[in-house]
């Protein structure tokens, strides 16, 4: 196992996000954003119980990002703005990398 201790943890999540991205079916068993933000949302509360990523950073990010949310949970917050579940997938990289970059959310 390796210690995100000694990597940066940004970058292992970035890394992350693209092999799942790459190869959805395996990790989540299906092509939904639901069960890939399911998956996801288990990878940020572990990384964020360690202190090595906050996951409401992430997701408040997106809020604010896309504020036509209605109280929906990030991925279908991507769907509702972007139209479709494969499109909110084909993106997810695309948006992770600005929030990471800091970019403005507005």
């Amino acid at each position: 196992m390796k210690d995100l201790r000694s990597s940066d943890p940004y970058q292992e999540f970035s890394r992350q996000l693209e092999m799942i991205c790459a190869r959805q079916g395996m990790y989540t068993g299906d092509h939904k954003i639901a069960s890939l933000a399911i998956y996801m949302d288990g990878m940020f509360h572990g990384m964020d119980i360690c202190g090595l990523f906050s996951y409401s950073d992430w997701r408040d990010w997106i809020y604010k990002r896309f504020p036509n949310n209605k109280g929906c949970g990030w991925g279908e917050v991507l769907v509702m703005n972007l139209g479709s579940e494969s499109e909110a997938i084909k993106n997810l990289l695309a948006i992770e990398k600005r929030q990471a970059s800091g970019e403005d959310c507005r």
